[in-house]
């Protein structure tokens, strides 16, 4: 008699998958619509606008404050550097010999013009122009004495201190060293004006440039004023 053997049967059951591939799928699904939902809810944020660069003359330009500083810096060393010369002509002149304050007239011998004009160049003529005039007439002997005319005579004039006209009669040997000493008077208020000059130059430029320095909050540095 054969035995019966069972076989085992294999019926079209419904396959499920494991909670874990279900949990799995829905993680994914859900976090796909949370994340798509928070891109939908994003604000629309504004786009900003490109900065304009300009190339204004006035807009801070760190080229343009230090060109002007170098011109202030040139024109104040070259106001020193005149100074400096001016005041060694000054001591120059000084050791050349002595300086007279005034001008010299011609002592009136009659109604010529000729003394008039001696008069007028030697009041109002450049120093150089003055030199000359002594050169040309007080370096040789004097022509008047050779033919018995009486030399030309003149005045050292000059104004006091209450503005009064002051004369002395120059002596003749004298007259082209007092002639020349006046040249130097002259000679020596060009340099003074010129020296007055660049002194307030240079004290503005110290003004400015110390209230500048203020306004813009920059300390003074210890070694300096």
């Amino acid at each position: 008699m054969a035995h019966r053997i069972d076989l085992p049967q294999f019926g079209s059951q419904p396959q499920h998958p494991s909670p874990s591939v279900h949990r799995s799928k829905d993680q994914r699904a859900g976090q796909g619509t949370a994340d798509g939902h928070d891109f939908k809810r994003l604000p629309s944020l504004p786009r900003t606008k490109r900065p304009v660069l300009s190339s204004h003359r006035h807009d801070a330009n760190p080229a343009m404050a230090l060109k002007v500083l170098q011109d202030i810096q040139t024109a104040v060393n070259s106001w020193h550097q005149e100074l400096r010369q001016v005041v060694g002509q000054i001591q120059d002149l000084y050791l050349e010999g002595p300086i007279v304050e005034g001008w010299l007239e011609a002592v009136p011998e009659g109604t010529g013009t000729a003394e008039n004009s001696e008069a007028s160049v030697l009041r109002h003529a450049d120093p150089q122009d003055l030199e000359g005039y002594v050169d040309q007439h007080w370096g040789q002997p004097q022509a008047g004495t050779h033919s018995g005319e009486p030399a030309p005579r003149y005045n050292l004039c000059r104004l006091d201190a209450d503005g009064r006209l002051q004369c002395q009669l120059c002596p003749v040997d004298q007259l082209a060293h007092i002639t020349r000493a006046v040249a130097r008077h002259q000679r020596l208020r060009q340099h003074l004006s010129q020296k007055h000059y660049l002194e307030s130059r240079l004290k503005r430029a110290v003004e400015v440039l110390t209230r500048v320095r203020g306004e813009l909050d920059i300390p003074p540095s210890p070694e300096g004023p």
